[in-house]
């Protein structure tokens, strides 16, 4: 029963968050377990602030709905990306929650060879990293790697919506280097 896994797992919660629990929440939803939690249940979880946790939550919510184009779980994805909210939001985002986020938005559109969210991803990969002492930015790019692969998985340049993108040109001028070019 949903109802009864649900409440199992907050019954697991620990008193102060520890980054074991993170890793508990994501092999809770990579088993596809976390599938019924609801907006609130997200909401306990990701006030906490605690980087493992939100990390694990993020992950594991976007392992057990992998594929299913979650606008709901988007959204939440997509608060923890800077580059998408407003300039005047200033909020202090990890690096590390935001490499997870971007994963999270991969496995979420799993295939769906999205237009947007395409673009979004490819412009990850070679956004400036905000400072010199950001020593996490190539975790980051992969991430956004990764993601633009499973959006995209074994749909790539034969589809219509993005042909016009020309995503191997930017991905080789990535890898090669040359003239900066404007993100899409």
């Amino acid at each position: 029963n949903p109802n009864h896994m649900r409440t199992w797992i907050f019954y697991q919660k620990p008193e102060s968050p520890r980054y074991d629990h993170g890793g508990f929440l994501l092999g809770l939803g990579l088993l596809g377990y976390l599938s019924s939690f609801l907006p609130t249940d997200i909401y306990q979880y990701l006030r906490i602030s605690h980087d493992a946790t939100t990390v694990g939550i993020l992950l594991g919510l976007s392992a057990s709905r992998i594929g299913k184009v979650d606008e709901s779980l988007s959204k939440t994805l997509c608060l923890h990306i800077p580059y998408l909210l407003p300039p005047s939001y200033e909020v202090e985002i990890s690096l590390l929650v935001q490499t997870a986020a971007l994963v999270g938005i991969g496995l979420l559109n799993l295939g769906s060879c999205n237009r947007l969210v395409t673009e979004l991803t490819l412009a990850q990969i070679g956004r400036k990293p905000p400072n010199d002492k950001c020593l996490d930015r190539d975790g980051y790019s992969l991430a956004a790697g990764y993601s633009l692969g499973l959006i995209n998985l074994a749909k790539g340049g034969l589809n219509p919506t993005i042909k016009d993108l020309e995503l191997e040109e930017i991905l080789i001028r990535f890898i090669e280097g040359g003239k900066p070019m404007e993100p899409p």
